[in-house]
């Protein structure tokens, strides 16, 4: 105290720290299933906690995770960076993951005297985007469900590789696709003349 009554008391610290607020990263945020992906903190502030909801039931409080996303969905995802005095939620980010392809095929007919018309006709499930099919022959074809004909009597390996953006796969089927040479009639007569009654021998030379 001093001549007027009152005392000063000693000097106190106060210590303001930046708010949390929160952001991430997401790499990739889409893909066929299963899906890694790397989530990268970004947040700002004084950030001692991290919270993350993968959105498929799962969580961490690593800084910087990795998650993997077995089953074909859209997540959304979110990052909980707090520290002591308060926290901050982030945007949500969404991870689309997809049916991996998986190429599969039938053929009608199978088998058949050339010039042979064959249609193709795609059984492949999953996310599949794009067809490369490759007939055994040289010939391609971009389409769904093509058909192509044989010209050439042969056997013929069958390739489809069914994808989309993020992946592929292919299916093939060895000898699939059976050409046969068409028949062609012939025959010779022995003799072809003479007189009744006349004993003629056929041969067959198809």
């Amino acid at each position: 105290s001093n001549a007027y009554g009152y005392s000063i008391s000693a000097p106190t610290t106060v210590t303001v720290l930046e708010p949390p607020a929160a952001a991430f990263t997401a790499d990739p945020t889409a893909g066929n299933a299963p899906l890694t992906v790397q989530f990268t903190d970004n947040s700002t502030g004084n950030v001692t906690a991290w919270l993350w909801n993968f959105g498929d039931g799962n969580t961490s409080t690593v800084q910087n995770p990795t998650h993997t996303y077995a089953t074909a969905d859209t997540y959304t995802v979110t990052l909980n960076a707090s520290n002591a005095y308060g926290y901050s939620i982030s945007a949500p980010t969404a991870i689309t993951v997809l049916e991996p392809p998986a190429a599969a095929f039938t053929a009608d007919p199978a088998e058949g005297n050339a010039p042979l018309a064959v249609q193709f006709t795609d059984n492949s499930t999953g996310n599949v985007t794009a067809w490369s099919w490759d007939f055994g022959d040289g010939n391609t074809s971009t389409l769904q469900n093509p058909s192509h004909s044989y010209e050439t009597a042969g056997t013929y390996t069958i390739s489809l590789n069914a994808s989309n953006a993020y992946g592929f796969s292919v299916k093939t089927e060895v000898d699939y696709i059976t050409v046969l040479e068409p028949p062609a009639a012939a025959f010779t007569a022995d003799p072809t003349e003479g007189n009744a009654p006349l004993t003629v021998q056929f041969t067959d030379n198809s």
